[in-house]
């Protein structure tokens, strides 16, 4: 039908968007929302029935949502009718301002952003990663507890999307910024460690010399 012809021919993962959004989709065909009340059991049917062809879709999906994040397209998109009225409920000025910014021309510097993206991204890991390894006593414990919880808030969301969601960029933005933030405040915490040790250190010598 028109869901296999999708999967042969779309490599983008979007048969669930097709499947949900799309004029033609099944979604928007049924006249009474039974697709609401029928989905759980869709749902568990389908793992109960292909239970290791789940897992491992799942499990590969999860992966690629991992690494799946970038400044989104839609940071060009052009003015529509909906967003001056929701402009002009933050602010007066807020849709002129809007109006001449290069976003709005669909001017923004995207692969700029996006390098930049990257480029910090792999800065932050590589310091995170020395840091732990090499210097893990500068930094205060609490900020340790507050990176673990990070890294699993990252897993879990790519683990939670892999497996129940189409993968997307816009799924692993939500929660990649706590990557460079982690970074930040281990810098921060290492620095701020190193400044207290050091009057207490000159003191130390200070008391040992005659």
């Amino acid at each position: 039908g028109e869901l296999d012809h999708l999967a042969d021919h779309d490599g983008q993962a979007t048969i669930s968007d097709y499947f949900l959004w799309d004029a033609k989709g099944a979604v928007k065909r049924l006249a009474a929302p039974r697709l609401v009340t029928e989905a759980a059991e869709i749902n568990s049917e389908t793992i109960k029935a292909y239970p290791m062809w789940f897992a491992m879709s799942a499990i590969r999906n999860s992966v690629r949502q991992l690494f799946t994040f970038q400044v989104d397209d839609d940071i060009n998109i052009a003015p529509t009718e909906m967003m001056i009225p929701i402009f002009r409920m933050i602010g007066d000025e807020l849709p002129q301002h809007y109006l001449n910014s290069a976003q709005s021309r669909g001017q923004f510097p995207l692969s700029v952003a996006r390098a930049l993206l990257s480029l910090g991204l792999v800065s932050s890991v590589l310091l995170i990663g020395y840091v732990a390894a090499r210097r893990w006593r500068m930094v205060n414990p609490e900020v340790w507890v507050f990176a673990y919880t990070a890294a699993v808030g990252v897993f879990a969301n790519s683990l939670a999307i892999g497996a129940l969601s189409a993968i997307h960029d816009r799924y692993q933005n939500r929660v990649i910024w706590l990557v460079p933030l982690v970074a930040l405040l281990i810098v921060w915490s290492a620095f701020a460690g190193a400044s207290r040790r050091l009057p207490s250190a000159t003191a130390g010598e200070a008391d040992r010399s005659p």
